[in-house]
């Protein structure tokens, strides 16, 4: 049965476009006048129910790539866009989890809808945040009461339309002539930067962020303040003396969305490992920029400056770190590469990258992922996330002393992939065994 398959995939594949609709249409056709309908349909439910599962997708796979390429003239270049994704065995292995785990995957949605709840309990008289929520509503993406939020919430929904609507109205496009969702309500910022306070013996050091998909100005300045409010102190409770002797800031690389369909396209492309020539080359502009300014801040960081550099990347962020980070790497210049294994620590947040073998040239790497959190799952936690996984490399598991240390801390209570709103900065929700640099230091003094 599985050879059969095998063959109709190869056949439905090798069909000439004007041919498709004729071949099938006539089979058909002649099927149910020789057979006759409830016939020909009970041969089909067998051979559907005899197929293992890994041929019946190949089939469906096939069946809707074919069927796109048929259709070009009324899909404008979606049929390209398949080609692309499928192109990627990285990406087929994904489709196939996606499949054997869809509950898991609707789980995920639902977990999402949850901030928008203000964490506030069902027997709640006032609608107000439970006092155990409290912490994390102040940062929460999905309080739709904030107006910014309502906003940022009002762009993401005109990107997807503005996308869909490039994605099937527009003939012959180059990709990435039309990936873009620009709207007239964008800032346009590359970097930005948010005043803070060293603590009290706190040291200097550079801290930068970059955000992850669906990502919304708005949204970037909430994760901001969460990492100002757990790792500095406000420069708004202190004094012009504070500011002058321990003032400081974070910088912000800003990856703005397209819209989650391009978003999800672009990350498509990115998770592919190291060495592999990438399915999708064509990105958004917007992605690019965020890329390239990334790459640029931390190489200046990395070339003039002497002090340690705290890099913190969140979901598709994490991909763009990766892919600076192997530009970087890539470099001929050996003091950047020596600079990178001596100041340079990596920590990231629902990591969807397939893997993370950049860690070798690092200071030190720490990710951070729920256990419930479905974008991990793809990447980080693709495995048992312990230090004996395929995740991490032999130097890892066996704790070369030369040898950059990788971690995967676990929080094996929350779930949901926001940053603000669902995951954690407090050192004892997650298991490991071992101790966090970043989370050993955080200590929540938020409103």
């Amino acid at each position: 049965m599985a050879a059969l398959l095998g063959h109709l995939v190869g056949a439905v594949n090798n069909i000439g476009e004007n041919e498709v609709r004729n071949w099938i249409a006539g089979i058909v056709e002649n099927s149910l006048n020789l057979l006759g309908y409830n016939r020909v349909l009970g041969y089909v439910q067998t051979v559907f129910h005899g197929a293992d599962d890994n041929p019946m997708l190949d089939l469906g796979f096939a069946i809707a790539k074919r069927t796109l390429v048929a259709m070009r003239a009324y899909l404008g270049p979606a049929p390209a866009l398949w080609d692309l994704i499928m192109n990627s065995e990285v990406n087929k292995e994904t489709f196939k989890y996606i499949q054997q785990n869809w509950s898991a995957l609707a789980e995920f949605f639902v977990d999402l809808l949850e901030p928008t709840k203000r964490f506030c309990k069902a027997d709640s008289t006032d609608g107000e945040t439970s006092v155990d929520g409290m912490e994390y509503n102040t940062y929460n993406e999905m309080d739709l009461t904030v107006s910014m939020n309502r906003h940022a919430v009002i762009c993401q929904l005109q990107r997807v339309a503005k996308s869909v609507a490039q994605l099937f109205g527009k003939q012959n496009a180059n990709l990435n002539e039309f990936m873009d969702t620009e709207l007239d309500s964008d800032a346009g910022k590359d970097i930005t930067e948010i005043p803070v306070l060293n603590r009290p013996g706190q040291k200097d050091e550079t801290w930068l962020y970059v955000n992850g998909i669906a990502g919304e100005a708005y949204w970037q300045t909430l994760a901001l303040k969460k990492l100002r409010d757990y790792f500095f102190d406000d420069p708004a409770k202190g004094t012009s003396a504070d500011t002058e002797e321990r003032g400081a800031v974070i910088k912000a690389i800003f990856n703005r969305s397209d819209g989650l369909l391009w978003d999800l396209i672009e990350c498509a492309g990115e998770r592919r490992p190291d060495g592999v020539e990438r399915g999708i080359n064509e990105r958004t502009q917007s992605s690019l920029k965020a890329q390239k300014a990334l790459t640029g801040v931390l190489e200046k960081e990395l070339r003039e400056g002497n002090h340690d550099i705290f890099m913190i990347a969140h979901s598709q962020g994490c991909l763009l770190l990766r892919l600076s980070l192997e530009e970087l790497i890539a470099s001929d210049d050996e003091g950047l590469k020596e600079a990178m294994k001596d100041r340079l620590l990596v920590f990231t947040f629902g990591n969807p990258s397939y893997d993370w073998e950049v860690h070798k040239n690092i200071k030190r790497t720490e990710h951070f992922a729920n256990r419930e959190d479905f974008v991990a799952k793809l990447g980080v936690l693709r495995f048992a996330g312990t230090l004996e996984d395929p995740y991490h490399c032999d130097d890892c598991a066996n704790r070369t002393a030369v040898h950059g240390q990788q971690l995967i801390f676990v929080n094996k209570e929350r779930k949901g992939h926001l940053f603000g709103a669902q995951y954690c900065l407090d050192k004892d929700e997650y298991s490991n065994g071992e101790s966090s640099w970043l989370l050993g230091r955080a200590r929540w003094n938020g409103v």
